[in-house]
C-alpha cells in the first residue's frame, strides 16, 4: 500500500508539474496576445483621430471654395478607445470579442482611408480646375490709380450709358492683362483709340482703351500681370486714364466686381451658377 500510494503520489505530482508548467506557459502566450491586442487597439484609436483629421480639413476646404462638403459614409463612431476596449476586455466581454472588435474596426478604418482618399482625389481635381478658371479671370486692377468714372448711365463727360469705368493715372504708367488669355484685338477702336482685347475664355473678355501704346499683338497668349499696354489719351478722352470692360458671356458688366477679386469668393460664385 506504501509503494502504491507513494507511486500514485509521484505520478499525480508530476502530471500535476505538468499542467502548472502548461499554465504558466498559457499565462504568458495570453499576455503577450494581450500587449499585441492592446496595441493594434492604440493603432486603430490614431488611425480613427487621423482619419477625423483629414475629414475636418476637407470640410474646411470645401467651405472655403464653396464646394458641396462631401458627407462621409463610413460610421467611424463605432471604432472604440484603447482605454474603453481595455474596460471591455476585463470584464464579460473577453479576449476573443476583443480581438474580433479589433479586427472589425481595422476593417472599418480601412473603408474609411479609402472613402477618404476618394474624396482628396475629387477635391485636388476640383483645386485644380478653380486654379486655372481663377488665372482666366479677372481680378487684378488693370492699372495703379483711382475709378474717375463708373459703370452705367452717366452725364459727363459724355452723356449716356458707360459701358465701363474710367482708371486715371499717369501718362505712359503700365496697363497689365487681369487674366490669363489670348490677344483677340490690338489696335486702334473708334472712339477707344488705342486699345486691346483678351479672350480670358469661360465666356470673359476684357477691354483697354484709350492707350498711348500697345506691345502685344493680335494671337499673342498673355498672362494676369503682364504689360500690354501704356497709358494714354487717345481716341475720345480727356485726359490721360484707361477705359476698362468687362464682358461676360457677351454681356456688358460691372468691372469693379472683377477689382481685386479673391479665388475663394470667385469660386463661391461658379459653384452658385453651376
Amino acid at each position: 500500500m506504501c509503494v502504491i500510494i507513494v507511486s500514485s503520489s509521484v505520478v499525480y505530482t508530476s502530471a500535476l508539474s505538468r499542467r502548472l508548467l502548461h499554465y504558466r506557459a498559457t499565462l504568458q502566450v495570453n499576455e503577450d496576445q494581450k500587449k499585441q491586442i492592446d496595441f493594434f487597439t492604440s493603432e486603430t484609436s490614431q488611425v480613427k483621430e487621423a482619419i477625423a483629421e483629414l475629414i475636418s480639413r476637407d470640410n474646411e476646404l470645401r467651405k472655403m471654395l464653396g464646394i458641396k462638403i462631401k458627407k462621409p459614409k463610413i460610421n467611424l463612431s463605432g471604432v472604440v478607445a484603447s482605454t474603453e476596449r481595455l474596460k471591455l476586455s476585463e470584464t464579460e466581454k473577453g479576449m476573443v470579442e476583443k480581438m474580433s472588435k479589433v479586427g472589425t474596426d481595422l476593417k472599418v478604418a480601412d473603408e474609411g482611408l479609402k472613402e477618404r482618399k476618394e474624396s482628396l482625389e475629387g477635391l485636388r481635381e476640383r483645386v485644380k480646375y478653380i486654379r486655372n478658371r481663377f488665372a482666366h479671370t479677372p481680378s487684378i486692377w488693370p492699372v495703379y490709380g483711382r475709378v474717375v468714372s463708373r459703370f452705367g448711365y452717366r452725364y459727363s463727360p459724355w452723356r449716356g450709358f458707360h459701358t465701363g469705368i474710367d482708371i486715371t493715372s499717369w501718362y505712359g504708367s503700365p496697363i497689365r492683362a487681369v487674366a490669363n488669355g489670348v490677344i483677340t484685338f490690338s489696335g486702334w477702336k473708334g472712339g477707344y483709340g488705342k486699345s486691346v482685347m483678351i479672350d480670358h475664355g469661360y465666356g470673359m473678355v476684357s477691354l483697354y482703351g484709350h492707350c498711348s501704346k500697345l506691345v502685344v499683338g493680335l494671337g499673342a497668349r498673355v498672362r494676369k500681370g503682364q504689360v500690354i499696354a501704356y497709358v494714354g489719351a487717345t481716341g475720345l478722352a480727356t485726359g490721360p486714364h484707361v477705359h476698362y470692360e468687362v464682358r461676360k458671356s457677351g454681356y456688358l458688366v460691372n468691372p469693379v466686381s472683377y477689382l481685386n477679386l479673391d479665388i475663394f469668393t470667385a469660386s463661391k460664385i461658379w459653384n452658385k451658377t453651376q
